[in-house]
This record gives C-alpha cells, sequence and structure tokens, in this order.
C-alpha cells in the first residue's frame, strides 16, 4: 500500500467555539483526574475537556474495562454510580459510568464537548499557545486557552505536535456484552488457533448484574494491520466466539450476544524512540502537557492528578513554523452558521495526508452509504469508504434502530435482511426486529466480499476539494491527523449532507415553521427474559449540524436515560448507543425535489430509482408551528396513519448547484 503524500490547505476563516483557561484533549478517566484536580487547584478557571466520542469515561463507557475507578475520579464517581443503582465493590458498569461522568464534570462546573475531535495546536503571531484547532458539525474551529492537557488515548496529539512516531502497541483488546451466563469469577474460554486470539482464549468476566458478563478477546497489534482492521477482526471473532458459547450448551446455552463495545482498548506500548520522554516533556514550556502513559490504568489515572497539581498555563512562544512548501489549494468545509454570532478567526494553512486517488469515496457507511459502497464495488468499481464509527451499518446498527418503519421489500437489502436472521438465531435467543450486530457482521461481509472496499475507521469527513462546481476530493480528520481522498465520484452517505453543505449545496433544514427537525432518540440496549430489546423514545430537539447543539444533545439524552434510574439486576440497561437516533437533518435542494403531494398524487419520473412507502411520520407535538399542508391534512383528515407509496427520482439525489456528488 503506497504511503500518502503531503499537500497543503489554504488558510481559511473560522470561528472561536469556546475560549477558557485549561483545555484538557480527550475524556477518559486521565482526562477527569487533570480536569478535577485543576478545578480543585484554580476554582475560577475555565475548563472544558473535549472528546471525539459519544461518552466521557471512554475507558470504561466505550471500551468496557470494568475495572473499579481509582483516585479523584473514584471518589468523584462514587455517589453518583450509588444514586443510579451501582453497588459498592461491583465491577463498574458501562451505563452507570456514562451517567455518572456527566454529573462528575456538571457538578465541578467543567465544560464538555463531545463528538469533537482535536486535531492541532495555534499559536499567536508571536509565537504563543493560542488554543486548539478542533473538527465537529461546524467543520474545523478554535478553542482557545493557554494551557492544553494531552489526555488523547495513545497521547497522539502531542506526539504529532513533537513530530514523533503514534505509539505501537503490543495487544488490542475488545469486548462483547453477553446476557444468559450466570459467572462469579473470570473464566478463560478456549478459542481455536486458526482465529489468532492470543493465548487462544477468551475471557468471561462477571459485570454488576448477575446474569450479564463481558467476553473479552486480544489480538496482535504489533503486525501491521490499522485498528480498523483490528476493529472488523474483533467484531466477528467476538460474534463467533458467541456463538461458540452456546454450541458449548450447560452453563452457555443461553447465552446472548447483546453488544460489542465500540471502540478497542490497546495495550503493551513498545519501546519509543530514546528521546521521546525528553521532546514531549519540552511541549510543557509551550502550555502543552502530555500525561503519563501507563498499562496500569490505576496508575495512570493517579499519575495524571499529580501532574496537573503543577501544570501552569504557556511560558514561551514556540519554535517557529516553516512556511508552507509550494502551491496551497482552497478546500471547501463545513462551517458554523452565522446566527450563531461566534468570533471570527483565520486558521493558518494546514498539511494533509493525500491518499491516491479512487473512482468512488463514500463518506458514512450508514444504510444508505454501506449499499452504495457494496452496490458500486460490485460492479467493478474501486470504492474507499470512510466514517467516524468502527461498527458498520449507522443507525441500524450502532444507533440500534433495530426494525423497519413502513417501507417496501425487495432489491439488495432482502438478501442480506436474511443473512442477518441466520446470523442471529446463532449468536442470540430471541430479539426484536433485527439483530444490530448479527446485522453488522453480514454488512461486513457484503463489503470485503467485493474485494473492491478499503475502509478508513475513525475519519470524519468535513470537506471536499472542488474544481469548479464538481467535488474532486474528500477531506477528512482522524487521530493521527488530516487526510485527502481525491475521487472521480463522490457519495454522500452521512445522514447529515455534510458533503453536499461542505461542497457548498443549497440545503434547508427542518419544517418552515420554526426550523425544528424531527426528534431524536438515544437508545440502549435492554434484555427481558432473554430477548434483546432497545428502548427507542424520543428525547428531545437538536441542531444535528451545530457542533456545540449536537454535543449538547448527548447530554440531554443520557439526562433522559438517567431518569428511568435507579437500575436494578431485574431491571437496567446493558448499553448505550454510540449514535444519536437522528431522524431528520438537512434536505439538499436537488435537480428534482420530492414533496408528500408527489407521492399522494402517484406521479411518475422518468429516472425513478426505487419506490418507498410511509405515512407522515412527522414525530410532532406542537402542530403550531406546522405547515398549513400538515394542519389540512392530519388535524382536519386525520391522515395521520394513512400509509402511501411514491417513486424516488436519482435526480432528487444529486445536488442541484454541484457536479460529481450523490446523496445518498
Amino acid at each position: 500500500m503506497r504511503h500518502p503524500t503531503s499537500i497543503h490547505l489554504n488558510e481559511r476563516p473560522a470561528t472561536q467555539l469556546w475560549q477558557g483557561d485549561a483545555l484538557i484533549l480527550g475524556g477518559g478517566l486521565s482526562a477527569l483526574a487533570a480536569a478535577l484536580t485543576l478545578r480543585k487547584r484554580e476554582p475560577s478557571w475555565r475548563i472544558a475537556i473535549v472528546e471525539p466520542e459519544a461518552t466521557l469515561a471512554r475507558e470504561v463507557s466505550l471500551e468496557w474495562r470494568n475495572q473499579p475507578m481509582p483516585g479523584i475520579v473514584g471518589e468523584a464517581f462514587a455517589k453518583h454510580a450509588a444514586a443510579l443503582g451501582a453497588s459498592v465493590g461491583a465491577p463498574a458498569d458501562p451505563v452507570i459510568t456514562a451517567l455518572a461522568a456527566d454529573r462528575v464534570v456538571e457538578d465541578a462546573g467543567i465544560d464538555a464537548f463531545v463528538k469533537v475531535l482535536p486535531m492541532r495546536v495555534i499559536r499567536t503571531a508571536s509565537g504563543m499557545l493560542r488554543g486548539v484547532e478542533v473538527v465537529g458539525k461546524s467543520g474545523r474551529q478554535l478553542m482557545s486557552a493557554p494551557l492544553v492537557v494531552d489526555a488523547t488515548p495513545g497521547r497522539t496529539f502531542s506526539h504529532r505536535l513533537a513530530k514523533l512516531a503514534l505509539p505501537a502497541y503490543a495487544s488490542a483488546q475488545r469486548v462483547a456484552y453477553i446476557n444468559g451466563v450466570t459467572i462469579n469469577a473470570p473464566q478463560s474460554i478456549a478459542l481455536p488457533d486458526s482465529w489468532g486470539v492470543i493465548g487462544n482464549s477468551a475471557t468471561l468476566r462477571p459485570t454488576c448484574w448477575s446474569q450479564d458478563a463481558l467476553l473479552c478477546i486480544a489480538l496482535p497489534a504489533n503486525q501491521g494491520e490499522s485498528a480498523g482492521v483490528l476493529a472488523q477482526r474483533s467484531q466477528k471473532i467476538l460474534s463467533d466466539a458467541t456463538a461458540e458459547l452456546r454450541r458449548r450448551g450447560d452453563a452457555y446455552a443461553r447465552a446472548s450476544l447483546v453488544d460489542i463495545a465500540s471502540l478497542l482498548s490497546f495495550h503493551g506500548p513498545t519501546d519509543a524512540a530514546d528521546d521521546a520522554a525528553a521532546r514531549l516533556s519540552t511541549l510543557a514550556l509551550y502550555g502543552v502537557y502530555c500525561l503519563p502513559l501507563s498499562d496500569d490504568l490505576t496508575e495512570e489515572v493517579t499519575q495524571a492528578g499529580q501532574h496537573a497539581a503543577t501544570m501552569r498555563p504557556a511560558q514561551a512562544p514556540m519554535p517557529c513554523r516553516c512556511s508552507p512548501p509550494g502551491e496551497s489549494i482552497q478546500s471547501s468545509e463545513l462551517q458554523a452558521a452565522v446566527d450563531q454570532d461566534l468570533p471570527e478567526v483565520i486558521l493558518p494553512p494546514l498539511a494533509v495526508n493525500c491518499h491516491p486517488g479512487t473512482e468512488v469515496a463514500v463518506a458514512g457507511w450508514g444504510a444508505a452509504g454501506i449499499y452504495a459502497a457494496i452496490c458500486a464495488a460490485e460492479k467493478g468499481v474501486e470504492v474507499v469508504v470512510l466514517d467516524p464509527c468502527t461498527i458498520p451499518g449507522g443507525l441500524c446498527t450502532a444507533g440500534r434502530i433495530h426494525s423497519y418503519y413502513y417501507g417496501l421489500p425487495g432489491g439488495r437489502q432482502d438478501a442480506l435482511d436474511e443473512q442477518t436472521a441466520q446470523r442471529a438465531a446463532k449468536i442470540a435467543d430471541a430479539w426484536g426486529g433485527f439483530h444490530p450486530m448479527a446485522k453488522a457482521d453480514v454488512f461486513q461481509d457484503a463489503l470485503n466480499a467485493t474485494g473492491k472496499v478499503t475502509l478508513f475507521t475513525g475519519h470524519t469527513v468535513f470537506g471536499v476539494i472542488k474544481d469548479g462546481a464538481r467535488v474532486c476530493a474528500l477531506l477528512s480528520a482522524a487521530n493521527d491527523g488530516y487526510h485527502l481522498f481525491p475521487c472521480q465520484v463522490a457519495i454522500d452517505g452521512t445522514g447529515d449532507g455534510d458533503v453536499a453543505a461542505a461542497a457548498g449545496a443549497a440545503t434547508t433544514l427542518g419544517r418552515p415553521g420554526d426550523q425544528f427537525p424531527q426528534p431524536y432518540s438515544y437508545t440502549p440496549s435492554l434484555t427481558h427474559n432473554g430477548k434483546l430489546h432497545h428502548h427507542n423514545f424520543d428525547v428531545g430537539w437538536t441542531d444535528p449540524c451545530d457542533t456545540t447543539e449536537f454535543s449538547r444533545a448527548h447530554f440531554v439524552g443520557r439526562r433522559a436515560i438517567a431518569r428511568h434510574a435507579p437500575f436494578t439486576d431485574e431491571r437496567h440497561y446493558c448499553s448505550l448507543s454510540p449514535l444519536l437516533g437522528l431522524r431528520e437533518s438537512r434536505f439538499i435542494i436537488g435537480r428534482s425535489n420530492l414533496t408528500f403531494d408527489d407521492v399522494l398524487d402517484g406521479k411518475q419520473w422518468d429516472d425513478a430509482v426505487c419506490s418507498s412507502r410511509s405515512n407522515c411520520d412527522n414525530h410532532a407535538m406542537d402542530y403550531a408551528e406546522e405547515s398549513r399542508w400538515a394542519w389540512r391534512y392530519i388535524m382536519l383528515c386525520g391522515l395521520w396513519l394513512y400509509g402511501a407509496t411514491g417513486q424516488i427520482p436519482f435526480s432528487a439525489l444529486v445536488p442541484a448547484d454541484v457536479d460529481g456528488l450523490l446523496v445518498a
């Protein structure tokens, strides 16, 4: 595989997302320890945590390492966890930990942002630390602070700043949540040699609930496989291991796979460069502190608190930046809405890693993007797929929206749905709708079977490069930097029209009255009498295209889930979705524009690509802001439940004013 080359993007105007005294990069336990220590030391400081994933305390809430939490973090969590139903001395629970973490930062007066990636240091004209450039739903923005604490996994932020190779690890661990197994102590489960699992075994660990267990495997991480490939392999192995458990019968006969952790945890860092520690420590002079790493989580969290006690804002300017060599190119990117009235800033030129060109680049491997990628690849086209999530399928798998609503059978989905049902029967006793992890397995197999798809998980697409009106490359952010993927055709499968909006396509959001989209859900998984369920309920409203609003929606959603506490052995959630259940986001202004009247009138389109069926499912609770059409159709005629079938034209999927882009 050819290594990417580096090119530069022009400077561009942006906005300041936040300004304060200390910025913590990463929302894990070390980050919380540092933030709580700084708050105790400096009561008047404004402190923020910025986390790329959906929840804080990621080691427990996302990696499912359910060991007790130490030190200042454990003390802060204890009272909130107890109120949510946790027992003293019991293994840490992923759901309770995620809910408690929100309360901990709220009580401490710490600002927290999730689904935001910290990317690079921004300096003042004199070279002093100004803050950090981040990427979220509003594109690239600045978070300003004279003190930055790097608690990112592997401390990748500091390593890139110091121009050091990213840390390498000996192993990667992945965890599955299993219902129907009762154990009081860890158990070793033998696995086939051919699976490539370290020790040829998995470990069953008890949880704080008597009928649930965690199934853990470790894979070698030092054999050249990317984190994305390790995620794919581990997902399949955990699913197969659950099926193997069930075949063994006895105490494991009712074992059912509930969920798989959205993140891997990496262990056993290999030897770094001789001068790595020294180069990282010198960053403190410039206001950037790299927290210590340790395979012992207790030691790492303890050291984080100790280091935070001595941190100071930047004392000296950073070394001069080198000017970008040669020409820079102009990008087209997501940006904050003007009505947010955020302070304006100029972001300096940006180095990006340019990958080899591909025929089709797909942003998002949710239900639309994944079918687009599979079908394109089956026609012999080389496809690149980019997505932040490690689990394929988007809302229907990672989002736990686990069944169809109206719709029509037929097409490519029928065969995959049949395979999903067959796969689910091997890993669970009973489930509602379809089993999300079974569907993820089937999607992954279908992509792999084409031999034409290259996956880049952990990538957030925030912009494009255009040649005139034509999109010719996608821009993404990942923990190892910025990336550019040249393509002949781009497909926007983000669900939010992010690529279209970044490319400058005309879009709308929400209903005409107040521009509110439909309410979103935040779906936890649970079991009842051995059957897998997902609690899908309306949580509230958000603007899914704005960094601050999108982050806030996660905290509001978890607050709604916490209202179902205290949890008990008989009534508890097993896991949280790593994705919000967004029902509605941007609409493009296409070359044709489909309306519900077109559907009711049975309009025929010359370029129809499929048909669909639904009622007018608007989830409205306040009809005053609905359209006059909705007043007549729903309030006067009472036709909310009426199911209508209509065609969808290809031209409705193509932005009116952008070429080379299809919105799936």
